[in-house]
C-alpha cells in the first residue's frame, strides 16, 4: 500500500494508479510469476491496485488484507465483506497478512464460507513485537506456528506462510506439517462458535448483574474472600493459563 492508513488527500487516484503501475510493471519486467498486493488496510486502495494490475497482466494475483483482530479494515469494511468484494473484482487469491497472529488469523478465517474454487491465503505475524536491548523480539515460536497451521487449513486456507517476525525456522516447521494435510475445498460457516460467543456474552451480563447486587466489599463483611492473580502467559498459548484458572476455581 501507499500508506498503512487511508491516505485520502495525499495522493489523487491518478497519482496512485501511476505509482502502482510503476511498481507492478517493474516486478513484471523482472520476471515475476505471481504478484502479491499485501498489507492493505483500506479496501478502496487495494481495489485500485488490483485494477492497475489487471490492466497490465493476467498472471495470478494475491490480494491480502491487514485487518484488526476484530476483523475490520481501517476503511470500515468487515473481513468477510471485503473478501466478497475482492472475489467479485477478479482477485485470484484473497487472504490475511501482517497485523494478526496465528490464533487471530484462525478466528478470522472461521468467519468465511468456502466454495469449490475459492482460494484463501494466510500469512500471520509472529505475535506482537517487544523491543528489548535494541531489537524486536516476537513471541510466537516455529512450533507454535506448526501447531496452529492445521486450524488454518481446516478453515479453508490453501496458501500459507508467515509475515513479521517469522524466520526460516517457522517456514520449515510449517512445511513439515503442511505435507501431511489435505486442503478443505468446501466449508460452511460454523454456527457453534457464534452460539458459544452468545452464551459467553449472556454469562458475562448475568455475572455483571450479580456483581452489582453483592460487591466484594459486602462479601468481606460476611466472610473471608480470596483474590488471586495469574501472571499473563509468556507466549501466545493460553492452555496452561486456562488450566491454572480452572484449578484455582475448583480449589
Amino acid at each position: 500500500p501507499l500508506s498503512l492508513r487511508p491516505a485520502d488527500g495525499e495522493f489523487s487516484a491518478d497519482d496512485r494508479k501511476a505509482l502502482f503501475r510503476e511498481q507492478i510493471g517493474a516486478l513484471l519486467d523482472g520476471g515475476c510469476n505471481v504478484i502479491f498486493l499485501e498489507t492493505f488496510t483500506a479496501l478502496d486502495e487495494l481495489l485500485l491496485a488490483l485494477e492497475v494490475f489487471q490492466n497490465l497482466t493476467n498472471i495470478p494475483v494475491v490480494t491480502s488484507l491487514a485487518v484488526s483482530e476484530e476483523g475490520r479494515l481501517v476503511s470500515g469494511e468487515s473481513f468477510p465483506e471485503a473478501v466478497k468484494i475482492l472475489r467479485a473484482a477478479g482477485a485470484d487469491i484473497v487472504g490475511l497478512n501482517g497485523t494478526c497472529g496465528p490464533q487471530a488469523c484462525a478466528h478470522l478465517l472461521s468467519k468465511l464460507a468456502v466454495q469449490e474454487n475459492d482460494l484463501l491465503s494466510v500469512y500471520p505475524s509472529a505475535g506482537k513485537p517487544e523491543f528489548y536491548e535494541g531489537r524486536f523480539n516476537y513471541a510466537a515460536s516455529p512450533g507454535y506456528f506448526a501447531d496452529t497451521l492445521p486450524r488454518w487449513v481446516e478453515e479453508g486456507a490453501r496458501l500459507i506462510g508467515g509475515d513479521y517476525g517469522t524466520r526460516p525456522e517457522h517456514i520449515a516447521a510449517m512445511a513439515a506439517v503442511a505435507r501431511e494435510l489435505k486442503p478443505v475445498r468446501v466449508k460452511k460457516i460454523s454456527t457453534v462458535a457464534t452460539r458459544t460467543r452468545i452464551e459467553i456474552a449472556e454469562a458475562a451480563v448475568a455475572a455483571s448483574a450479580r456483581a452489582e447486587e453483592v460487591s466484594i466489599l459486602d462479601l468481606l463483611k460476611q466472610q473471608p474472600v480470596s483474590i488471586v492473580e495469574l501472571d499473563s502467559p509468556q507466549g501466545l498459548s493460553m492452555d496452561k493459563f486456562l488450566a491454572g484458572a480452572k484449578a484455582l476455581k475448583e480449589a
